[in-house]
């Protein structure tokens, strides 16, 4: 090998001092990775997404139609595959119509809410999966029914495979509004948990609605109570006890409705701490919504709590506004609304914001959340889409969430799954690496090695778990090169090679290149030179 020009040692003592610092902006987008749309070329709709990319596996409801939830390998992020439909349980024919809006994924088990479409038979409750035998041909255990108008949403306990085999069940309806506390193995309804305050209609038009719509399960870890959050609409937050699932009681409320200048709570999630709890409001029509953060730190379960509104955060930006009315259903501001949020550790919240895509917020400080990143499935200009076109037409995220990959997986309603991977410039927060449900521990790595090279950088490192571990080449701008995506390898030293050439095969020019490396103990950022 010949020595090292002295141009060569010159931009090799530069790199040395250069820092992630220098390369920062402001609210850098994610990137690209890939995506499908299940069922093209039909009337078919989507709703929200689980991944477990430890067996390479995503599943999608298609939401507001009768198409079944999508099993799909994502065993390269880059090019997602249908394998199988799982088929609606009940009839389905021209007078039935059952529609799966939610999947909740916990371990083997997978949940299924559904509401009729329409017809007087279509299957309305829960549909429970073993995803152990054949994750892409999931087994169905049980069908439940419950409630006139079927479910909203339906979460898992987080202990469902470890000796509390519960589903707890959102019925937003008219009839029967309430919490539904069903055993996944016996398929039996055991709990229920029926809100204080009545549903608010009739008279027509409805002055509230208090009916539960999208909840989040944990085990608070001080008193140890397992505590069920529920946006609960016009009722706002319920925190309910449901240490004992046959006797769910109420735990702390924050009240919404008419004079209170809050309403329709769609749905909450709590920090793993438990002090702190988001709330997203879905408004729908005479303004936009956002995110409320409230101090729980009162409410651990032991005894009722008033949580304390600290903060409220809303997408501010000329493109957030609302477009001109298109028509009389969905015709305006629900398109800028916040929809599901997906917690990342202590400080980092994934916020799925309709048109606006997909926000990443720092909450380090939790009385002034500050965006830090966003991806749209449409452009990375940070603008919104269609302006004038109504909520079913155009991009729409209706989830997002982070495997433990490292990468976002989103659902969106028209357009079906994407994937999108962290931008290297974004910092995330202290302990967002941390995922919920399922964190594999470790944060950033150490010890990892990048060789200088002219045709193949070479990334070494070592890993305590088995698994595959993938490499993410950006350039300098923070736009998307390459993807490297290793083998299924056992513990122990790793490599992976970069080729030098784009994703289009052609040869990339020499200078600093950024690789995020993601490996199943961890992820970090590194500094990959490609020298001619």
């Amino acid at each position: 090998m010949r020595p090292w020009s002295p141009r060569t040692r010159l931009f090799l003592a530069l790199l040395a001092s250069l820092t992630f610092t220098s390369l920062a902006q402001a609210d850098p987008p994610m990137q690209y990775v890939g995506s499908l749309n299940p069922y093209p070329g039909t009337f078919a709709t989507y709703g929200t997404v689980a991944v477990d990319t430890d067996r390479h596996v995503a599943y999608m409801a298609g939401a507001f139609s009768d198409r079944g939830v999508a099993a799909m390998d994502i065993s390269d992020p880059s090019h997602p595959v249908l394998v199988y439909e799982i088929p609606n349980p009940g009839p389905i024919d021209q007078n039935n119509s059952p529609g799966p809006d939610d999947v909740d994924l916990v371990g083997r088990y997978l949940a299924v809410s559904h509401h009729p479409n329409f017809g007087l038979q279509a299957f309305r409750g829960v549909a429970i999966y073993d995803t152990q035998p054949d994750p892409f041909h999931p087994t169905l255990l049980h069908a439940i029914t419950m409630s006139t108008c079927g479910l909203e949403s339906a979460q898992l306990d987080p202990e469902v495979g470890s000796g509390r085999p519960y589903v707890y069940c959102n019925s937003h309806c008219l009839f029967d509004p309430a919490v539904y506390i069903a055993n996944i193995l016996t398929g039996q309804i055991i709990g229920t948990f029926i809100g204080p305050e009545p549903f608010g209609c009739p008279p027509f038009p409805c002055a509230e609605e208090n009916a539960p719509h999208e909840a989040f399960v944990q085990r608070h870890p001080r008193s140890g109570k397992m505590l069920d959050y529920v946006g609960y609409w016009d009722s706002g937050l319920r925190i309910l006890d449901v240490t004992d699932p046959t006797h769910p009681v109420e735990a702390g409320a924050f009240d919404y409705g008419p004079g209170t200048g809050y309403r329709n709570a769609h749905g909450a999630v709590a920090s793993p701490s438990g002090d702190y709890v988001y709330v997203g409001d879905e408004f729908g029509f005479d303004q936009r919504g956002g995110i409320h953060v409230f101090d729980a730190r009162t409410c651990d379960g032991t005894s009722h709590c008033t949580p304390t509104p600290i903060a409220f955060w809303q997408r501010q930006s000329p493109d957030a506004g609302a477009p001109p009315p298109v028509g009389p259903f969905f015709a305006s501001f629900v398109a800028f609304d916040v929809h599901n949020m997906f917690p990342l550790g202590e400080n980092g919240l994934l916020v799925a914001n309709y048109r606006l895509g997909v926000r990443l917020l720092d909450v380090t400080d939790k009385t002034n959340p500050n965006e830090i990143s966003f991806y749209l499935p449409n452009n990375n200009d940070g603008v919104a889409d269609d302006p004038n076109r109504p909520l079913f037409v155009g991009r729409r995220t209706y989830n997002a969430v982070r495997g433990k990959d490292g990468l976002i997986y989103g659902g969106d309603i028209t357009y079906g799954l994407f994937v999108a991977s962290l931008n290297p410039l974004t910092q995330l927060p202290a302990g967002a690496a941390a995922f919920a449900r399922g964190a594999r521990g470790g944060g950033e790595l150490t010890g990892v090695r990048v060789s200088i090279g002219r045709s193949t950088p070479v990334v070494s490192f070592s890993t305590r778990k088995p698994g595959r571990s993938t490499l993410t080449i950006y350039d300098i701008s923070g736009r998307l090169v390459a993807t490297v995506v290793g083998e299924d390898r056992s513990a122990g030293a790793q490599r992976l090679m970069w080729n030098a050439r784009a994703a289009s095969g052609a040869r990339v020019a020499s200078g600093v290149y950024l690789g995020r490396l993601s490996t199943p103990d961890g992820e970090t950022t590194v500094k990959v030179v490609r020298l001619d």
